[in-house]
This record gives C-alpha cells, structure tokens and sequence, in this order.
C-alpha cells in the first residue's frame, strides 16, 4: 500500500516585484517563475509521513523545508502549463476585481476539460503514475503541490476516465467557484 498525502505551499504572494498582478499570474502559468512563501510563519499540520517530495517551485520547496531538510524534488508535481492570455484577457481580469480568480478557476477547469491548455490533460495520468511508480511500497509521502494539480490528481483518482467525460463530476471535485484549496490543506491518495 502507498499513501500520498497532497498538500498545498503555505501562504504566497502572487505579485512578483516590477509586475502587475495578471502579469504574475500569467508568468506562473507559463511555468516561468514562481512566487515564494509571504514570510508568514507556517503552522505545520500534524501529519505521519515516511518522507517528503514537492515540486521543484520556491513556494513548494520553501514548504518542504518547514516539514523537514531532507526532500526530494519531483517534477511530475508541477501544474500543468496554460496561457493566461487564452483564458482570461489582462483588462477583462482587471474589470473583473475580486471576482477575476473565481473567473480564472471555473474558465481553466473548462479549457482543462476540453484539452486546450498548452500541457495536454493527459499529463495528469501520467505524472500521476509515474508519481506513485517512484514511492516505495508500504509507505506515506507528504507531496508539496499546486491546488489545481493535486484537485486533478484527486479527480482522476475518484473518476479515472469520466474525469474527461463528465464535466460535471469533474467540477464536483474542483469546485471552481471557490477557492481550489487552502494553505496547506490537504488531500490523501491511497494506492493498494
């Protein structure tokens, strides 16, 4: 048996110095540079884990040093790439205010659905297997990721194929009108 305990980074700042917000965004779902944690000091979860993987972005490996020294980076943690531009236009994000998140969310989740991010959905089985190829048997690993990809790893968990075929069980488990996931909230996987 292998458990994987997802987690999401402890808090970050989406802003990057010399960038408008949309522009930080975009910058980050391009895979191009990723924020770091706030500075904000992170109360751990008490959480059983054999040992720790995260993606290879600050946030994730400034996470992973809050848990403990010794880590190990796995690139199948990473979100799946998209350009923002495609999604949502720079003045209609800005328009958009506090609402322009809630936008962004449900209008991934359907680019995702419909195969139009430049990663193609696919990538989630993929790495999701490789993923568990990589843990040792009869062990519980605390994975440092990004919400969007541990709420797909889950989904396709869950829904295997339908994840591609039912938009709605799909939303069901993303949950796109909302926030995708808390700081360091966490989803577990169990592999028999």
């Amino acid at each position: 048996m292998k458990k994987i305990i997802f987690i999401t980074s402890g808090k970050i700042n989406y802003k990057f110095d010399n960038f408008t917000l949309y522009e930080s965004i975009r910058e980050t779902a391009m895979g191009s540079i990723f924020p770091g944690l706030d500075g904000e000091i992170i109360n751990k979860p008490d959480i059983a884990f054999d040992k720790i993987i995260c993606a290879p972005s600050n946030q994730c490996v400034e996470t992973a040093k809050c848990f403990s020294k010794e880590f190990k980076i796995f690139e199948e943690l990473l979100p799946l790439k998209f350009d923002l531009e495609k999604i949502i236009s720079k003045d209609e994000f800005e328009k958009l205010g506090n609402n322009a998140f809630d936008v962004l969310r449900q209008r991934y989740l359907t680019a995702f659905f419909e195969n139009k991010l430049i990663e193609g959905n696919r990538e989630i089985i993929l790495r999701l297997n490789k993923l568990i190829e990589r843990l040792p048997e009869d062990s519980t690993t605390l994975a440092i990721s990004h919400a969007y990809l541990i709420k797909q790893f889950e989904a396709y968990y869950k829904l295997c194929e339908k994840m591609y075929t039912d938009f709605e069980k799909l939303s069901n488990i993303f949950k796109p009108e909302k926030e995708t996931m808390g700081r360091l909230e966490t989803v577990e996987i169990i592999i028999n």
